[in-house]
């Protein structure tokens, strides 16, 4: 339960819940390939991307940014896809396909918005201080300046600046230390100790439509939904459906967070 008037934030997961990729990794690093001259099959670059993201180790949460914006990571799972794809490819022409790809999926029309983002951001946009935690790099704010909508937040936390990767909560307790002024305003001193004692609990948005339409997408409308129902009764709406959320009522921050449950598919969304 919350306070009526307790949500001043809503922290919103990126690709997979704002935009998708337009094509599988797949078909993206395939032609990646055609244009350095390597001639790569699209379903077995894909079956690999999986396969090697199975393999990467989950990293516990350091103290500060992680090195090199984490291009060394992806450069060493984009090594496992080729050498499981496409054996054949030399060292160099790896490490060549690499950078390439990795400037790729910044590039105009690599990722389109889901239709109903806009019109929510906007609507949001006036209502709450918004931002975005994801499991991504800096590339993240390019993409976000290409597709129109990094006007929308104030504040951008990456897994890579940040030290720590979702589900772990590390990351969103980072994010709303780094990001307090949010949700700043004069309280009274039993309201601020009451909300320090709160934590991070799990919600339920749901939605039926969305759910029928995308099974593995949390609706931005849902969202906006459950914020204003927040915002008057102090209880999220009782929309149908199964996606998950993660909320922190502790300082009003709201986040998406489908991908925490489909962490291994969702990579597929921001990879190098």
């Amino acid at each position: 339960m919350f306070e009526p008037d307790s949500l001043k934030a809503v922290f919103f997961d990126a690709a997979g819940t704002l935009f998708y990729l337009t094509k599988t990794v797949g078909d993206h690093y395939a032609l990646v390939g055609e244009d350095i001259g390597l001639n790569l099959d699209a379903k077995k670059l894909d079956t690999a991307f999986h396969s090697a993201w199975a393999k990467m180790p989950p990293r516990q949460a350091i103290d500060g940014p992680r090195e090199n914006d984490d291009k060394d990571w992806w450069h060493e799972l984009t090594d496992l896809v080729l050498q499981e794809a496409a054996p054949e490819v030399g060292e160099l022409d790896r490490d060549n396909f690499f950078e390439v790809a990795y400037e790729h999926f910044t590039e105009a029309g690599v990722w389109e918005l889901y239709p109903d983002v806009i019109d929510i951001l906007k609507q949001l946009h006036h209502r709450f201080r918004l931002a975005i935690v994801s499991n991504f790099d800096g590339r993240l704010r390019a993409i976000l300046e290409r597709l129109g909508i990094s006007k929308y937040f104030g504040h951008i936390f990456v897994s890579s600046e940040i030290g720590a990767d979702k589900p772990d909560l590390e990351i969103f307790r980072r994010a709303l230390k780094s990001g307090k002024r949010l949700a700043c305003r004069r309280r009274s001193r039993a309201r601020l100790a009451r909300r320090r004692r709160r934590r991070l609990v799990d919600l339920q948005i749901r939605s039926k439509q969305e759910l029928a339409a995308r099974p593995a997408r949390a609706s931005v409308a849902a969202v906006y939904l459950s914020c204003r129902s927040i915002e008057r009764s102090g209880r999220p709406s009782p929309l149908i459906g199964g996606t998950r959320a993660v909320a922190s009522s502790r300082s009003g921050c709201f986040q998406t967070a489908d991908q925490i449950k489909r962490r291994s598919e969702t990579a597929a969304h921001y990879s190098a």
